[in-house]
C-alpha cells in the first residue's frame, strides 16, 4: 500500500511540474578561469559558454579567421535560439585605439566600466549596459598588436553575473590571445 502511495505522489509531482512548467535551474557554476576543453571555436570553451548562455550552444555561421591579418569572430547562441548571443572578437589593437578614452568609445560608452586585471601582459576593460533595447556586458585585453573582446548580448540567465562571465572567459583565452600558447582548435 505504501509503494502505491509513494509512486502515485511521485506522478502527482511529475504531473504538477509539467503543467505548471518547472525547469532544472540553471547551472551557477563559475565560468572557469582556464578554458576546459572541447572548443567551441577555437580557443573559446564550449562548456564555458553553456554555462554562460544556460543551456546547450552552438556556433552561429564559420568562425572567421584571416591568418595575415590578425583578426577572429566567433558567434555563439543556445542551440535552442534562446537565451541571447556571445561574440568573441580577435583584431588589431590599433583598431580599438590607444587612449582610455578611444578604449571606452570601443566599448560602446557602457553605464559601468572597470578595469580588470589578469596574469598576462596588456590590460583590460570589463563593461555592462543595460537599457529599453538590450542588456550588452563584455571584456577587452589589449596586448602588444593584438585586442580581444567579449560581448554578451541579452544574456540573462537567472542568478548569473553576465559581466562577471564575460571576464572569466576573457581571461580563459588570454594564454593563446597574449601569452603565446598555440591556440586550441574548434572539436566540433
Amino acid at each position: 500500500m505504501r509503494n502505491r502511495r509513494r509512486r502515485a505522489a511521485v506522478v502527482a509531482a511529475l504531473l504538477l511540474c509539467v503543467v505548471s512548467g518547472c525547469t532544472t535551474p540553471p547551472d551557477l557554476t563559475p565560468v572557469p578561469t582556464v578554458a576546459p576543453s572541447p572548443f567551441i571555436c577555437a580557443g573559446v570553451s564550449a562548456d564555458s559558454a553553456n554555462l554562460i548562455l544556460g543551456g546547450e550552444v552552438k556556433a552561429v555561421g564559420p568562425a572567421t579567421s584571416n591568418p595575415s591579418f590578425p583578426y577572429f569572430e566567433c558567434d555563439i547562441t543556445r542551440s535552442d535560439g534562446s537565451g541571447g548571443q556571445i561574440r568573441v572578437i580577435g583584431l588589431p589593437a590599433q583598431n580599438v585605439g590607444e587612449s582610455d578614452e578611444a578604449i571606452l568609445a570601443y566599448m560602446g560608452g557602457a553605464d559601468v566600466t572597470s578595469t580588470i586585471t589578469a596574469d598576462a601582459p596588456g590590460r583590460g576593460f570589463s563593461s555592462y549596459d543595460s537599457n529599453e533595447i538590450d542588456t550588452v556586458a563584455g571584456a577587452l585585453w589589449i596586448c602588444d598588436e593584438f585586442a580581444l573582446r567579449v560581448r554578451l548580448q541579452d544574456v540573462d540567465v537567472e542568478g548569473r553575473d553576465a559581466e562577471t562571465d564575460s571576464v572569466n572567459l576573457l581571461r580563459s583565452m588570454l594564454p593563446w590571445a597574449c601569452g603565446g600558447e598555440k591556440v586550441p582548435p574548434a572539436s566540433f
